[in-house]
């Protein structure tokens, strides 16, 4: 990737340790990424849709406490504002019916968060660079 602006990368992640685990990675491989984060899933939506956060990327975990991670990205794509958002469900669920689910309701990647540090922080970072790509490539200014 070249010298780009960040691109603005929500992570809807209720589990802190993941949170820290997800910056790792980003820190590690060295992306152009401004993260934003929230735990509360219906919050991270109120605040996407009075427009005070506006990512290019969302990272949504699908085993939220408080709201199912599928309502959440069909609320999300439900909405013709959010279209152009590159939507990644980032889950330990390894489930055929969850990864059908998600597609189904409109992510654009599925992504199991690996079970070790190492593979984690590389796995991630793998994803992470392949979603930048995707985006970039339709966007190159970065958003």
């Amino acid at each position: 990737m070249d010298e780009l602006r960040p691109v603005q990368v929500l992570l809807i992640e209720d589990n802190p340790a993941d949170v820290v685990l997800v910056k790792e990675a980003i820190n590690a491989n060295k992306l152009p990424v401004e993260m934003v984060h929230y735990a509360d899933g219906s919050l991270a939506l109120e605040h996407l849709a009075a427009g005070r956060i506006r990512p290019t990327v969302i990272l949504l975990d699908l085993n939220l406490g408080e709201r199912d991670g599928l309502q959440l990205l069909a609320d999300i794509r439900s909405d013709p504002r959010f279209a152009h958002i590159h939507v990644a469900i980032l889950t330990s669920s390894e489930f055929y019916k969850d990864r059908e689910a998600s597609f189904r309701n409109g992510a654009d990647r599925y992504v199991v968060k690996p079970q070790n540090l190492r593979d984690f922080i590389s796995g991630i970072g793998s994803a992470m660079k392949g979603m930048l790509d995707d985006v970039t490539e339709h966007h190159p200014a970065g958003v």
